[in-house]
């Protein structure tokens, strides 16, 4: 029933959400250009990544409107890639070359059939549901995180999440970012590889990749100190879903 309407593809979906969090929030378009350039700096240690060149405000806010309230960097870049994830069980890992990583929580929402339209309240995402169930399967508070993988097909997704999981307020989120609390020697380090804004769009495996490698601690240039435990989420508006990894090394 959508697209005789134009109401078509994804950037049209989160801009409505995005605008929607503008008026109840009093969120704006240089908030979600925190978020977008944190990340970037981060993709500036990463040799995968598409996107390394510096992205100022100033640049953020020259870039062309996609949907109305996003830009192009407010957008993932479409790459080709490729993530292989191995699992196996606890045992078998103790006796592997590599440190051990295990999964301690996973939770998942789907909401309203997943229809982007009917959701009741676009300034809230799956995450809302998802972040409590999660953290106590894990058996963890926010504040134990060490770094967040969050899923970032636009920048408004991690504007959301992290509301959801209790990282700040709503409509915090510039604020937070711009006071580096989202980045290494902060509260927590959100998408160390530049995420699919920087990195590339690898439907979120890559973040998956991320949270495991730095756990290992092989993330070399853009290492965590002493990082323990990362989340990493899937998915966006209804429906999508969160891992807890953690490490005893």
């Amino acid at each position: 029933f959508n697209p005789p309407h134009g109401y078509v593809v994804p950037p049209q979906f989160m801009a409505m959400w995005a605008r929607r969090h503008q008026h109840i929030y009093g969120s704006t378009c240089e908030d979600l250009g925190q978020i977008a350039i944190a990340q970037r700096a981060h993709a500036a240690a990463n040799p995968h990544a598409i996107a390394r060149e510096p992205l100022t405000m100033r640049g953020y806010l020259a870039g062309r409107w996609i949907n109305e309230p996003l830009r192009v960097y407010d957008c993932a870049f479409e790459v080709d890639g490729a993530v292989a994830l191995v699992l196996t069980t606890t045992e078998h890992a103790r006796d592997l070359r590599a440190p051990e990583v295990s999964i301690t929580g996973t939770a998942q929402g789907h909401g309203h059939g997943g229809s982007w339209d009917q959701w009741p309240d676009l300034t809230t995402m799956f995450s809302g549901a998802v972040a409590p169930r999660l953290l106590a399967r894990a058996g963890i508070a926010v504040g134990d995180i060490d770094i967040a993988c969050i899923y970032d097909c636009f920048s408004y997704t991690v504007m959301a999440v992290m509301e959801d999981f209790g990282f700040f307020d709503k409509g915090d989120a510039g604020g937070y970012f711009a006071q580096g609390r989202a980045t290494y020697g902060g509260d927590v380090v959100v998408n160390p590889h530049g995420g699919l804004l920087s990195e590339g769009y690898l439907h979120g495996l890559n973040g998956h990749f991320e949270a495991v490698l730095q756990l290992r601690g092989h993330g070399g240039d853009r290492q965590v100190a002493d990082a323990k435990v990362t989340l990493a989420t899937g998915g966006a508006g209804p429906f999508g879903g969160g891992v807890i990894y953690q490490t005893s090394r």
